[in-house]
């Protein structure tokens, strides 16, 4: 497909702050009467337990360390990352199926020594490599605890030498930038990686290598988003990772916010260091971008002792944000500092002659604008290494200057909005590389000239950060997915050439599964549209209103295609239109939004024969049981006693992410709801899933709802869960984590990691059980889509491959006018039956059974208007064959 996919600067202010992505929710019912007091005392001495482990942990972190202390978040990527390895051999392989190359990059670098070779880090989705200057690619990082990435740097002195941060450094105001797994360090070329600490530091902003000594790093620590305290600043090994130290940054006593986003070694005095500093803090409802320690420090000592530049240097004190710099590679004299201010938008640029003893105010003519509300995420400086007067900032486009500042004008003409980070080759410098939200790009004629995306052709670079999905029950080539930063696209073959169908960041998008035509999608805030054929020409829809989640969802009732939608009020459309009723009132806790990230909204939705559960992001579950009626009531679902932070106002207990259905019951009494604690820092995320049988509803003195979480890693946030109807597979439960999927075999009691090793280890936001092909499809938050084949006998964790003979499952004619000719054959001997169920997993009529001989073929003649349970009504239908060891369907429509 065409990458370019431009839009007018207006469309890419108002929608592309994909940062900003609203995918993690929070909150989860009240406390009951009576345990306040309870929950009070709990919470003291939780408290007072943080304090001194944080003491502690201080203390060995100045004094030097192996590994920083191990936090629960290593503790859970530890235990995924081993189930992943225990991973059987003989289980089935996921398949990745695209889109290539689209997707937020945030980090380019080039080897010095060879203009073609390019290392790119997306925000989300491991290490690529590329020799030819972006024609072929290879990922590095499969086998890495976190494919976020936040820092990639090549030693000066051996260019072999490859150092990787994990945790998106700069991320956006939402939640779907993820924390990282510390440090990874390459001696051959990125061919194989191993760990080299920091373990904890949850988000690099920046590496920089000694250009004598290799073994002398220093790494810009920012900590954790949305926690205070922990593991923030400069840190130092001098032995190649080995052991690490915090070095002393001064910071007034009690900054618990403060980390580092940016670091620089002098080319030609390692002894002379610049350190960045950015003071941020974050909860679900509220956003600092600033402070007054977000400074510029230098060390002339190696990092020993540091000084602040301010005023007496000519730099400013006050109402300050995140900045970063560069210092020229030809003339190190020369340095460029970008500021942002403390409300998040461009303040100022200043320029060096003297090596940083003293600055000047240059840049004043850059427009604030161009920066928008999220700039904190753009900002990236680079000079020319061949003129120290040509230097480029990013912000929604990029900006150049070829006279040291003095004027500007916009480059990368042709590509995609939110520039994220970009690279001179240093031989010739007509060869000029870029990132952005729409993927890497290169030019042959500089930063002015025209760019070409890279590895978006089926095979290439998997990066894709898919928010949500869907596809469609009777046709699993029509896919339709919600991008960051990409629009709602859809594919009708399967994934050989994609579409945008809805613009700005892409988020639900939910096919009617009673009407498969008719499909509802939305970009940001709840910008909702719909499309009566498979996607293609989507309008508007009307009667919207109410403030929208980021992520604000969908869901159409399968049985009288209801569609509903959602702001803090759910609202209604009968099947096929697009004019929504409101039918709920306000279902949140309030309106806390932060400026356009929507916050006190529903989030999720599940609808089934006039049944409707609805979770918002700060806490509760609904549900109606009369949601297709004149007048829908609401009732608030509970589970027991919540235990998440105090924040003054309310305790909260996770964020709803997603309640599915199972569909089998047929009258909703039975459904599950994932919650993810993501935003609420690491100290309160859990594995958190349910499951409830009575709507919810089950009264005083019983269970609303059961945890399922078992034995899952620790404080993985679940996305989702979903249940397998399937007669082989019944009652298994698949979960979509921050960490890859599971699947439970006895219902929630105990997780195992699904497939082979394939799949590394990658947020995965969205899951659908494809019954009619038997495919489990995921969407990872990083690389794409990928699917499993449940039907394959190696998907039984692991169990025995069965072997070569044939097996199929045939029926002749398709369409079935009065009847049909069914053929099939097994590899294995076994009982078989063969019958017809719904899209929903529901036996609809049983054809045939008996013992199945392996590699005889088998026939029968079936009418739809005889026989137990009698006529089959005209639609679309799966035809399956099923025994202890086979699974075979496939789609048959009556007519």
């Amino acid at each position: 497909m065409d990458g370019k996919m431009m839009r007018p600067a207006w469309a890419g202010m108002m929608i592309c702050a994909a940062l900003a992505m609203g995918m993690v929710r929070g909150a989860w019912a009240e406390e009951r009467e009576g345990e306040a007091g309870e929950s009070a005392r709990e919470q003291a001495e939780e408290h007072a337990r943080e304090a001194g482990q944080a003491a502690r942990q201080e203390a060995l972190a100045k004094a030097g360390v192996l590994r920083l202390p191990g936090a629960s978040d290593v503790t859970a990527r530890n235990q995924a990352f081993e189930r992943r390895e225990a991973a059987s051999s003989a289980a089935v392989k996921w398949e990745s199926t695209g889109p290539y190359g689209i997707g937020r990059v945030s980090n380019v670098e080039v080897d010095p020594s060879n203009d073609n070779v390019v290392y790119i880090g997306p925000g989300s989705g491991g290490v690529w490599k590329t020799t030819d200057g972006g024609t072929s690619w290879k990922q590095l990082f499969n086998n890495a605890k976190s494919q976020s990435i936040g820092a990639i740097a090549i030693a000066p002195s051996d260019h072999n030498i490859v150092w990787v941060g994990t945790g998106e450094g700069w991320g956006g105001g939402g939640s779907l930038t993820y924390p990282g797994a510390g440090l990874y360090k390459s001696l051959d070329g990125g061919a194989t990686f191993t760990p080299a600490g920091l373990d904890s530091s949850f988000y690099i902003g920046r590496i920089a290598i000694n250009p004598t000594n290799p073994n002398i790093v220093v790494v810009a620590v920012m900590g954790n988003f949305w926690q205070k305290g922990g593991y923030r600043g400069v840190y130092r090994t001098t032995n190649g990772g080995t052991t690490w130290e915090k070095l002393n940054v001064p910071l007034p006593a009690g900054d618990d916010s403060t980390g580092c986003t940016d670091i620089h070694i002098w080319p030609t005095d390692p002894n002379r260091m610049f350190a960045n500093m950015w003071s941020a803090a974050r909860q679900p409802y509220a956003r600092s971008w600033g402070g007054p320690n977000s400074r510029v420090y230098r060390s002339d000592d190696g990092g020993n002792t540091w000084k602040i530049l301010g005023t007496a240097e000519g730099l400013p004190t006050s109402d300050l944000g995140r900045n970063t710099m560069d210092i020229s590679r030809s003339n190190p004299n020369i340095m460029y500092i970008f500021y942002l201010a403390g409300n998040n938008n461009y303040k100022s640029m200043y320029r060096s002659t003297n090596g940083g003893d003293t600055w000047t105010a240059t840049g004043t003519s850059l427009d604030k604008s161009i920066f928008s509300f999220y700039a904190h995420s753009f900002g990236h400086v680079q000079i020319n290494p061949k003129d120290p007067n040509d230097v480029l900032v990013s912000a929604i486009f990029t900006y150049r200057t070829t006279n040291g500042g003095a004027s500007w004008t916009q480059c990368f003409l042709n590509n995609h909005v939110d520039s994220r980070a970009f690279s001179w080759a240093y031989n010739n410098t007509n060869i000029f590389y870029s990132g952005d939200d729409g993927g890497f790009s290169a030019s042959t004629t500089g930063p002015n000239g025209t760019f070409a995306y890279k590895g978006q052709t089926p095979g290439g670079l998997e990066m894709s950060q898919i928010y949500m999905m869907d596809i469609a029950p009777d046709n699993s080539n029509y896919r339709y997915i919600g991008m960051q930063d990409n629009f709602v696209q859809m594919t009708a073959n399967g994934g050989t050439s994609w579409q945008q169908v809805i613009d700005g960041d892409g988020m639900c998008v939910k096919v009617d599964y009673g009407a498969p035509t008719n499909v509802v999608g939305c970009w940001q805030t709840g910008n909702y549209l719909r499309s009566s054929s498979r996607g293609t020409g989507m309008v508007a829809v009307t009667g919207f209103t109410g403030r929208g989640a980021w992520d604000s969802p969908v869901d159409i009732d399968p049985i009288n295609g209801m569609s509903y939608i959602a702001s803090e009020f759910v609202q209604r459309a009968t099947r096929g239109s697009g004019n929504y009723t409101k039918i709920s009132p306000d279902l949140s806790n309030g309106d806390h939004s932060v400026s356009n990230y929507g916050y006190g909204t529903v989030t999720t939705l599940a609808a089934l024969n006039g049944n409707v559960y609805a979770g918002t992001d700060d806490g509760n579950v609904w549900i109606s049981r009369n949601a297709s009626g004149a007048a829908p009531t609401w009732t608030r679902t509970r589970n027991g006693k919540g235990t998440g932070p105090s924040t003054g106002e309310r305790s909260y207990d996770g964020w709803i992410k997603e309640i599915t259905i199972d569909a089998s019951v047929g009258d909703a009494s039975q459904a599950y709801v994932a919650i993810t604690y993501m935003r609420w820092g690491q100290k309160y995320w859990k594995p958190s899933a349910f499951k409830t049988t009575n709507f919810g509803l089950g009264g005083p003195g019983s269970a609303d709802w059961t945890d399922i979480s078992g034995d899952m890693p620790p404080n993985v946030s679940i996305n989702k869960v979903i249940k397998d109807n399937a007669p082989t597979r019944l009652g298994w439960l698949y979960a979509a984590t921050e960490y890859g999927v599971y699947v439970s075999v006895n219902g929630g009691v105990n997780w195992t990691w699904l497939g082979d090793k394939s799949l590394p280890i990658i947020t995965v936001n969205d899951m659908v059980l494809h019954t009619a092909t038997n495919y489990l499809y995921i969407g990872t938050y990083g690389r794409g889509i990928w699917r499993i084949n449940l039907a394959d006998p190696a998907v039984f964790l692991g169990g025995k491959v069965a072997s070569s003979l044939p097996q199929s499952l045939e029926s002749f004619p398709n369409p079935v006018v009065t009847t049909a000719r069914i053929k099939f054959q097994v590899r294995e001997a076994q009982d078989l039956q063969v019958a017809l169920f719904d899209f929903r997993g529901r036996l609809v009529k049983s054809l045939w059974s008996g013992k199945a001989s392996a590699g005889k073929p088998y026939a029968f003649t079936w009418s739809k208007n005889s026989g137990p349970g009698g006529t089959v009504p005209a639609g679309h239908y799966l035809l399956r064959a099923y025994g202890n060891k086979a699974t075979m369907a496939r789609e048959l429509e009556v007519r």
